[in-house]
């Protein structure tokens, strides 16, 4: 198992005791409906959110190849079912809002880049490298150990 980082610790505690009800895991959030997805997460602080982010993501950082990859098939078929299940109008509205969506993503990302001083833009940019880099190491560890 990876070493935790203090940071990493302390947002995990604050994802497992901060929201009363407690942090959903992945599993939770995955048998919530989705609009009782969309209710807890937006009644969640920024704060939670980014903790919450954190849990997960040291929960799926636990989980074994094969566990993530069905955790992937999983996904894929239920939103394959999903899709399917949709009108050609749902359909287009279902694109548009993804459209939409990913638009105002990248409006706020560009607001935040432009409050950056450039200290912090450098930051950023190291920090996605590590993290770009941290990802290739994890996916060539997968390949090589499911390819044994």
């Amino acid at each position: 198992m990876p070493r935790l980082s203090p940071i990493a610790i302390c947002l995990l505690g604050i994802a497992l005791f901060s929201a009363g009800a407690g942090a959903q895991t992945l599993g939770d959030m995955r048998d919530l409906a989705p609009e009782e997805r969309k209710a807890y997460w937006e009644s969640l602080s920024e704060e939670e959110r980014s903790a919450q982010r954190e849990a997960w993501r040291l929960e799926r950082d636990s989980m074994s190849t094969e566990e993530r990859q069905a955790l992937a098939e999983q996904k894929r078929a239920e939103a394959r079912e999903r899709w399917d299940t949709m009108t050609p109008e749902e359909q287009a509205a279902a694109r548009e809002n993804r459209k939409a969506r990913t638009e105002q993503r990248r409006e706020k990302q560009r607001e935040r880049w432009a409050a950056m001083s450039p200290e912090e833009q450098e930051e950023a940019r190291e920090n996605r490298r590590v993290r770009v880099e941290e990802r290739r190491a994890r996916k060539e560890a997968q390949r090589t150990d499911g390819s044994d």
